[in-house]
């Protein structure tokens, strides 16, 4: 990873190497950035507004959602992933019914 900018400015200005640790990504967090349509962002703005969030929040709840339930999925022998297909199946079933 390369030195921020303004790192890079201030050492070529004072010719003195100034120490920037390397971030390795073990860290508690990384930052990621996204390309949305205009119409889902506005969607998403919508979402975020009603849940009083900002739609950052809103986006890092959807991701956490979204992999929790791929690993829990993911994570399914044979006859317990049948089982929860037969009640996703029931209840879309259910609701169609009215």
């Amino acid at each position: 990873m390369n030195k921020p900018k303004a790192i890079q400015w201030l050492e070529r200005e004072t010719g003195e190497e100034i120490e920037y640790p390397i971030n390795t990504g073990r860290g508690k967090s990384r930052h990621l950035s996204i390309r949305l349509e205009v119409d889902l962002l506005e969607k998403l703005n919508k979402v975020s507004r009603s849940r009083g969030e900002t739609p950052s929040q809103t986006v890092r709840m959807l991701i956490e959602h979204a992999v929790r339930e791929q690993e829990s999925v993911a994570g399914l022998d044979d006859a317990a992933l049948a089982v929860q297909l037969n009640l996703a199946v029931s209840e879309v079933t259910r609701r169609l019914a009215g």
